[in-house]
């Protein structure tokens, strides 16, 4: 089973919600089912997975 994934790399001081919400966009634009956010900016590297949901909400009768 072949799993894609998004790998995103980035220089910034800190990761914020708004690079988590790039990649969740990036992930429902391709169909991609996972993402790693990943930051080379900070003192120590950081890792953010993010993994696409496929569930669709339910719908109220």
């Amino acid at each position: 089973m072949k799993v894609l994934s998004i790998i995103e790399v980035k220089a910034v001081q800190t990761l914020s919600k708004a690079h988590e919400a790039q990649l969740v966009n990036y992930l429902t634009t391709t169909g991609f089912e996972v993402g790693l956010l990943i930051n080379f900016g900070s003192a120590s590297v950081q890792v953010k997975r993010k993994h696409r949901d496929f569930t669709k909400p339910e719908q109220k009768s």
